[in-house]
C-alpha cells in the first residue's frame, strides 16, 4: 500500500511538471515512460543494477543515459530522482498512475475487469456503459480472464472495487452461515 501511494505522489508529480511546461506532449511522455518500463523488464542486469544499493549513483545515470537511452529531460529527471531515492522499482506502478492521471485528467477512467469467461462484444459495451453512468466519466475497459471466480465479474476503477463474483458471494454465505449471531 505504500509503495502505491508513492508511486501515486511521484506519477502525479510527473503529470503536473509535464502539464505545465509548453510543448510537451503527456502521451509522448506515458510512451517514454512504457518504453523505460518496457526495456527494464527486458534487460534483468540493467533493472538489478538500477535498483542495487551497492552500485553508485553514477554508474546508474550512465545507465540510464546510455543503456535506457532516455533524452526526454523530464524522464531523465525522473529517473535520476528515483536512482537517487532508490526507488526504481517504482516505475510499473508510477507507470500506471501516471496513465491513469492522463485519462482522469481527459475526463475518462479505466475499468479494469476480471471475469470468470472471456466478455464479448455486447457484454463489454453495456459493462461500459454502465459504469459511465455510475462514475459519470467516460470508461474504457480492460478485460482479463480468471477462471478462479467461477462467474460474475470483479471490477476496479481507481480506488473503487466492485466484486460480483460467485467466489465473493460463496465467502459473504459461508460467512453468514458460520457466525455465531
Amino acid at each position: 500500500m505504500k509503495e502505491t501511494a508513492v508511486a501515486e505522489r511521484y506519477a502525479r508529480a510527473l503529470f503536473l511538471a509535464a502539464a505545465e511546461r509548453k510543448g510537451i506532449d503527456l502521451q509522448a511522455v506515458m510512451l517514454g515512460l512504457e518504453d523505460i518500463a518496457r526495456k527494464l523488464g527486458s534487460d534483468a542486469k540493467g533493472k538489478s543494477d538500477l535498483e542495487s544499493p551497492i552500485v553508485p549513483l553514477s554508474e546508474k545515470k550512465h545507465f540510464i543515459r546510455k543503456g535506457l537511452k532516455v533524452t526526454e529531460p523530464l524522464l531523465l529527471n525522473l529517473l535520476d530522482l528515483l536512482a537517487a531515492k532508490k526507488r526504481t522499482g517504482l516505475i510499473p506502478l508510477i507507470l500506471s498512475r501516471f496513465h491513469e492521471t492522463v485519462e482522469e485528467s481527459r475526463g475518462r477512467v479505466r475499468a479494469l475487469v476480471k471475469s470468470a469467461a472471456a466478455l464479448d462484444a455486447a457484454a463489454r459495451k453495456e459493462m461500459e456503459k454502465r459504469l459511465s453512468a455510475l462514475f459519470k466519466k467516460d470508461v474504457f475497459i480492460e478485460a482479463s480472464v480468471d477462471p478462479s471466480l467461477l462467474a460474475g465479474v470483479v471490477i476496479q476503477a481507481g480506488d473503487t472495487v466492485i466484486d460480483g463474483s460467485l467466489r465473493n458471494r460463496l465467502k459473504n454465505l459461508r460467512s453468514i452461515l458460520t457466525s455465531n449471531d
